[in-house]
């Protein structure tokens, strides 16, 4: 059973702030028990923090999922929306009234980067939602401020898409049939 087009799947996680991929490390480590002497190493910087989160993520994709009776999306090409809601600094706010500063930014144009939060979100989502990432076609993200941790999260949404020039064509001509005048 595949989705039909115009299937939407969305689902929040809330109360944990959006961590993003973090960039991997490597390095070469003396290993006397291997042929050439040496081997590589790579570590995540962020390990700990991006295991939970990820962890929630599918926990969440998952259950959204298994509501709606919906199976993994397989063969069909997908658009996938995310508002990222990330925690308000602290230095935002004046100390002697708790109240939000004109001068504090409309929206978080500072780390964590856009491109390294969706691919964490991404790589949650593979083997989840979509049977591979390479489905994603079209993505629309967002960040934006909450004023507390509880707020703090992503909403998620994906939908599908049409997989060929024929299914396209076809929803075309039922949507254009559908609002054309009728004759009185």
């Amino acid at each position: 059973m595949t989705w039909p087009v115009g299937t939407t799947v969305h689902f929040q996680v809330l109360a944990i702030a959006p961590v993003p991929k973090g960039s991997h490390k490597a390095f070469v480590v003396r290993a006397p028990d291997t042929k050439i002497g040496y081997r590589a190493v790579i570590t995540d910087e962020k390990n700990p923090e991006l295991k939970e989160w990820e962890s929630r993520l599918r926990a969440e994709a998952g259950a959204e999922l298994e509501r709606r009776g919906r199976p993994m999306l397989r063969d069909r090409p997908c658009e996938v929306q995310l508002v990222l809601c990330l925690v308000r600094p602290r230095g935002d706010f004046s100390p002697a009234t708790g109240k939000l500063l004109g001068s504090a930014r409309l929206t978080p144009w500072v780390k964590p980067d856009v491109d390294k939060l969706q691919r964490t979100i991404f790589d949650a989502l593979t083997s989840c939602v979509i049977d591979d990432d390479s489905r994603i076609v079209r993505v629309v993200v967002e960040k934006r401020y909450v004023e507390s941790a509880a707020k703090a999260g992503v909403a998620v949404r994906v939908i599908a898409l049409a997989a060929t020039v024929r299914e396209e064509a076809e929803i075309c001509a039922r949507s254009s049939s559908s609002t054309a005048p009728t004759a009185p």
